[in-house]
């Protein structure tokens, strides 16, 4: 059970929720008595510190961290797909209306601005992308006492590993598994806790086994929770977490008599007053329901849920478009959902949610742990 491993009072992770999760998020989770989980997948060593610093200043709870594991160095960087996607996206002459004018009109005076500054709207070339390796992340997240870390999006190097394990033998490492096989390779690793991260699950996939080849939603792992958990549990000696469209004490009473060492819960904060999702995004997963969410690359290039928007119907209708992967996609998609966020715009940004996020409710977070315990 995750309370006697993290010390806290009830078995619940709030999930960490990149452009959601705030440290004041964080810090009100772990107050109340379940285990706060701060985002910090992608970013920068600056960054890093300054969100756990920032955390650390409104809590002297415990906390974990979760970081994206992707390998930048098998990352394909192809400059034909990047130049393609980058003039469809944000040129008028090849857009075909594929974005409202008055949308690429803001994204050009945004650009133009850039430039002014001397930092670039988007590199000419995909190589001059600047992107975050999570190795330099550690070093921050070690001297910054951070002994709970959760990673997807793969497998954490061995490097990596034997660093945190020889800094604090007592830090715990937690993987994202979609599928038995997945959790398998995570626990020959030497994982100490897999969280099974069921298809119902909003945000990103934790999915790895294809790696960036993963372009085809038929080779994508699409496994519920519930059959999901049964096989860990029966198949893997580690401790499992559960996620997905976990939205009441019920089901969490339920996961639990299954055997599962806690739950992880995501989409019903993104609502809450400390998200820091747009009203406009809080409003539509208020408004949604069991079958308003899909899966898309369209907005990073790797597999997540959300609710259907205009962007997402658009891609849908250009079959014929090559999506880069993540993160080379998402951030061509920067400039676009950047504006969108800005002009409280639903239609153009991502809006994560689980296949339950309508049961989100813009209250304070602690209101909704509450009524989960």
């Amino acid at each position: 059970m995750i309370k006697k491993l993290f010390n806290i009072k009830y078995p619940i992770i709030q999930a960490p929720m990149l452009g959601v999760t705030t440290p004041e998020m964080v810090a009100k989770s772990s107050n109340c008595g379940i285990m706060g989980s701060l985002a910090l997948g992608g970013l920068s060593s600056q960054q890093t510190r300054e969100l756990i610093k920032k955390t650390k200043s409104i809590t002297n709870k415990r906390f974990s961290v979760n970081l994206f594991v992707d390998d930048l160095n098998k990352i394909k960087k192809d400059q034909n797909d990047y130049k393609i996607m980058k003039d469809f996206l944000y040129n008028n002459n090849n857009n075909n209306n594929f974005l409202p004018i008055e949308v690429l009109n803001k994204i050009k005076l945004q650009q133009d601005s850039s430039n002014n500054n001397n930092n670039n709207f988007l590199p000419e070339f995909v190589d001059e992308l600047k992107l975050y390796n999570y190795q330099d992340q550690i070093n921050v997240i070690l001297e910054e006492g951070i002994d709970i870390i959760s990673f997807t999006f793969g497998i954490m190097d061995k490097e990596s590993i034997a660093k945190i394990k020889s800094f604090n033998s007592n830090s715990i490492l937690i993987g994202t598994a979609t599928c038995l096989e997945e959790a398998k390779i995570l626990e020959d690793y030497g994982i100490d806790i897999i969280c099974a991260q069921g298809i119902e699950a909003g945000g990103h996939r934790g999915s790895f086994i294809q790696g960036d080849m993963n372009t085809s939603i038929d080779s994508l792992p699409q496994i519920a929770l519930l059959p999901l958990v049964t096989s860990l549990l029966e198949n893997c000696k580690v401790p499992i977490i559960a996620a997905g469209s976990i939205t009441n004490k019920t089901t969490i009473d339920s996961l639990i008599s299954m055997g599962v060492a806690g739950v992880q819960i995501g989409s019903l904060f993104i609502a809450s007053n400390e998200s820091c999702a747009i009203n406009s995004w809080k409003d539509a997963i208020i408004n949604s329901t069991d079958t308003s969410t899909s899966l898309t690359r369209s907005f990073s290039g790797r597999w997540a849920r959300g609710i259907k928007n205009q962007f997402m119907e658009n891609f849908n209708n250009q079959l014929s478009i090559k999506i880069p992967p993540y993160p080379i996609q998402n951030e061509l998609t920067k400039p676009l959902r950047s504006i969108s966020q800005k002009d409280n715009n639903n239609q153009f940004t991502n809006l994560w949610s689980g296949q339950q996020g309508y049961k989100s409710k813009k209250l304070p977070i602690e209101q909704i742990i509450k009524e989960l315990i």
